[in-house]
């Protein structure tokens, strides 16, 4: 699997497979996510495996570890191990990784926090509540997963996500 940031002109393709596989509460609006890819914390990797697009993945390079936002494998390539591969590439880049997960309401968040502990995450039993990315919105409460270990202090990482990548103040009734 290899893994290559995003080349100018390349956006727009990206965004068709953001927007058909987050709904509007889970990401940014188009703008904004154009104006980030000029900033220097956040990146945006596609996944190729023999040449072919299979994927993508958006990071933010922070202070205390890379937090991996969003992550697409392209329906037509799911199934095939490839999400293993391209957390394995990332891994190789970035050290330490964290990322937000849905709690196991439901098989397919089961099956997806399952996912991400076979592959090296560790569930953070902590509460957190992901702000949303649109005003007015409701937060979402979701799971902090760590690699290569739980967190430390998990409110020092939601505090430096709150700040980083979603610029708002951590609401301390979370403390």
């Amino acid at each position: 699997m290899e893994l290559t940031k995003l080349a100018p002109g390349e956006f727009d393709t990206v965004w068709a497979a953001m927007e058909e596989a987050f709904p509007r509460e889970e990401r940014r609006e188009r703008a904004e996510a154009q104006r980030l890819l000029h900033e220097g914390r956040y990146r945006v990797y596609i996944a190729q495996k023999d040449g072919e697009r299979v994927g993508f993945i958006t990071v933010w390079e922070l202070e205390s570890f890379t937090y991996a936002e969003h992550f697409v494998i392209y329906a037509a390539h799911r199934n095939k191990g490839y999400g293993a591969e391209v957390l394995r590439a990332l891994k190789a880049i970035y050290p330490r990784l964290l990322l937000e997960a849905e709690p196991p309401e439901d098989d397919l968040k089961r099956r997806r926090l399952a996912f991400y502990r076979r592959n090296g995450f560790c569930q953070n039993d902590f509460p957190y509540l992901q702000p949303s990315y649109h005003e007015p919105g409701a937060e979402v409460p979701l799971v902090l997963m760590s690699y290569p270990t739980p967190l430390s202090d998990p409110e020092a990482a939601a505090r430096e996500l709150y700040r980083c990548v979603y610029e708002k103040p951590y609401p301390e009734r979370q403390a």
